[in-house]
């Protein structure tokens, strides 16, 4: 590949928690104790969701606080110093090299706590507080202080969901092409909001895709995301690479179409049921074919239809060769 990809940041493999003979009581309420050890690295994907209850903002109280991270004053500075403690009967909902997902109580309700490695004071989760939609996942509050090592990042709590990655993966789960169109345009609707809102999503993925109980799809994880207006060469991109446009993995500025094109991967990921480039061995391999040869995921002769026309326009190498998002909706509406 000509040029090299300077600023690219490759995805680290999910690693569990540390455990540490040190405890310390913090959960007054069920009398837990909490390991003090830190966890090591940090990631951005909230990669493992297991299910989540259905919450509307802080509409239901909790009454039963075992199993479940109170997140009150004393408790977010050992948070915010140490990261996410280890007990034997805390929910961990899911976690990865950058940081662990929670059940957690704030404030009397339920919530997915994420607690995340902070990166040079820049959590920016932040640009998700003001958004509003049925197809993300409302950021509720975060909260970080510069001279602490994590922040805390509490989100919605979603009552038997799964993400979109453990509904690919899951083959006794049927998904027929009206199935997999459904999916796409809740993918699609939430990112639409995201640029009417000029905020960039990068890194769009299944795993970072809630499928709730009523089978609406919902775009979760912002730790990537960029404001449009922040947008320069200087920014560290650190999406997952076989989802991410040739022009980021070149280092360029990231734009809108970014996510388009991401959303062209996930999107033959919804037929097909792989991993893109899985008959590639390694990142550089990937990040060398994409750009240079223009390589993507493999497609039958036999689907090359209008569904096919729709993923592989949104992952053309030229980004003004890529459709709007308005336009993928229309269209996607347009086969049933």
């Amino acid at each position: 590949m000509g040029t090299p990809v300077r600023r690219l940041l490759f995805p680290k493999i999910l690693s569990p928690l540390s455990r540490s003979p040190t405890k310390l009581a913090i959960n007054n309420q069920s009398n837990t104790t909490l390991s003090k050890k830190c966890l090591s690295g940090g990631g951005t994907a909230l990669a493992n969701f297991k299910n989540l209850p259905v919450v509307n903002g802080f509409e239901l109280k909790v009454t039963d606080y075992s199993n479940k991270l109170i997140i009150n004053s004393p408790n977010k500075q050992l948070l915010m110093n140490c990261g996410v403690p280890l007990t034997s009967n805390l929910d961990i909902l899911g976690k990865g090299a950058f940081g662990t997902v929670v059940s957690g109580v704030y404030k009397d309700s339920r919530v997915a706590a994420k607690i995340v490695k902070a990166r040079k004071n820049n959590l920016k989760e932040k640009n998700a507080l003001n958004l509003d939609h049925k197809n993300v996942v409302k950021t509720i509050e975060v909260i970080h202080n510069s001279n602490c090592n994590y922040g805390i990042v509490l989100m919605e709590y979603f009552n038997s969901s799964r993400h979109l990655q453990s509904v690919i993966d899951d083959w006794d789960v049927d998904l027929s092409l009206k199935m997999i169109v459904t999916y796409g345009l809740d993918i699609c609707e939430g990112l639409k909001y995201c640029h009417d809102n000029k905020l960039l999503h990068l890194d769009v993925k299944p795993s970072n895709v809630l499928l709730c109980e009523n089978r609406i799809c919902k775009l979760c994880d912002f730790g990537n995301s960029l404001r449009v207006d922040q947008c320069t060469q200087e920014n560290v991109y650190v999406g997952t690479v076989s989802y991410s446009a040739p022009e980021l993995l070149s280092g360029k500025i990231p734009t809108a179409k970014c996510d388009v094109y991401s959303l062209g991967i996930v999107l033959w990921q919804l037929r097909y049921r792989e991993m893109p480039y899985s008959n590639l061995d390694r990142i550089e391999v990937i990040i060398y074919n994409v750009v240079k040869y223009k390589y993507r995921p493999t497609v039958l002769n036999e689907d090359r239809d209008e569904y096919f026309s729709i993923f592989s326009r949104c992952w053309s190498a030229e980004p003004n060769e890529r459709p709007e998002i308005l336009n993928v909706i229309c269209e996607l509406k347009s086969i049933f």
